[in-house]
């Protein structure tokens, strides 16, 4: 199994373990096997009864919960190891724990106290404890190699950062260090200074523990604009057609829907002809509420995943020439290599669901 499917795995079912876990400690479980309604439980245990529906709804889609007569049965999910959870990062389970206690406390309606502890630093050590570690830096080379990402020298890359993992920025040095490519450029666009410390702070000291060359790090250009303002930005550097690939990771999501359909055809102007675009991890909507999600909701900065109708807009302007939807238990997510070129596309790629790669390939457009 690859590191990238391992990762997923882990993560994936340590999350639904401990949501589960945390439910049955505050009675939810017990009273929904009894065969309490979800609407009298949130009553008894004086919880926040819609979001206890979504709650539910999200371990439905998981799998996990299911009702035979009216209870609840709970299919069991095989946690992780603790070596497993170690070998991706030492604080990997607290990070994760934390979430999850963080939305009992919400079904608890324990506002106060929620807001007070999901500022924007909490959020900050929660998901660079889970982005930035060895394990997700591989996870991006793989995704990235099997997407068809090739380093050459000369090699001109924009990436669009949204939030300071610097996982994609870090998995690409590596491979352009890896390839022995001595001239590229590389730009990076954040919306905003605060940010842009954040984001720098992780790439300078995970580019420092892999071995990755001063001289590269010191090439690395950025740039600060409002995403909703790109489309005047690029026109004003005059990047119109000046970038071989452009990459974002774990990026869409955080972008409000209308500003990613401006943000599709910014991409499409920066790409010179033959150009891809890179999207990695992108939540993906399958239409019902998923356990990643709600947690993702506790942050404000969280718009939602992509649906359909906007990943059919991407292939309506590029030609969508691989991807990969993931669909975990907890959340799907899909990455892609989008062409800047006309005329018909073959699309091959591949689905992880609970663990098992399934491969496809057809003949038509996406």
């Amino acid at each position: 199994m690859c590191i990238r499917d391992r990762f997923c795995r882990v993560l994936d079912s340590y999350l639904v373990c401990r949501l589960v876990d945390v439910l049955r400690e505050v009675g939810v479980v017990s009273l929904l096997e009894s065969g309490v309604s979800v609407s009298e439980v949130a009553r008894r245990l004086g919880l926040d009864r819609d979001l206890l529906y979504r709650v539910v709804e999200a371990l439905e889609v998981a799998g996990v919960f299911r009702w035979v007569g009216g209870r609840l049965v709970v299919r069991g999910v095989e946690p992780p190891s603790s070596g497993d959870l170690r070998e991706f990062s030492p604080h990997f389970a607290l990070a994760v724990d934390f979430l999850v206690r963080r939305l009992v406390d919400r079904l608890r309606s324990s506002e106060d106290r929620v807001s007070a502890l999901l500022d924007r630093s909490f959020y900050l050590m929660v998901f660079n404890v889970l982005h930035a570690c060895p394990a997700m830096f591989y996870t991006r080379e793989s995704l990235l190699s099997y997407l068809g990402f090739k380093p050459r020298d000369g090699v001109a890359v924009v990436e669009f950062v949204g939030v300071p993992y610097g996982d994609a920025t870090v998995a690409v040095l590596r491979m352009l260090r890896g390839a022995g490519v001595g001239r590229f450029r590389y730009v990076a666009v954040l919306p905003s200074e605060k940010l842009c410390g954040e984001w720098w702070g992780v790439v300078e000291r995970w580019c420092g523990e892999f071995g990755v060359p001063e001289s590269y790090l010191s090439s690395i250009e950025y740039e600060v604009c409002g995403f909703g303002e790109l489309s005047d930005f690029v026109h004003a550097r005059d990047w119109c057609g000046r970038f071989d690939c452009v990459v974002s990771s774990s990026f869409l999501h955080w972008l409000p829907h209308d500003v990613r359909l401006n943000f599709i055809g910014c991409v499409f102007k920066l790409l010179c002809s033959g150009g891809r675009w890179f999207n990695l991890c992108s939540l993906y909507s399958r239409g019902r509420v998923t356990v990643l999600e709600l947690l993702l909701e506790l942050f404000t900065e969280f718009c939602g995943c992509v649906s359909e109708y906007e990943f059919r807009g991407v292939g309506e302007v590029f030609r969508v020439e691989r991807k990969v939807l993931c669909n975990l238990m907890s959340h799907s997510s899909l990455s892609f290599c989008a062409g800047k070129r006309g005329g018909g596309v073959g699309v091959s790629g591949e689905v992880l669901f609970l663990g098992k790669m399934y491969h496809y390939s057809f003949g038509t457009s996406v």
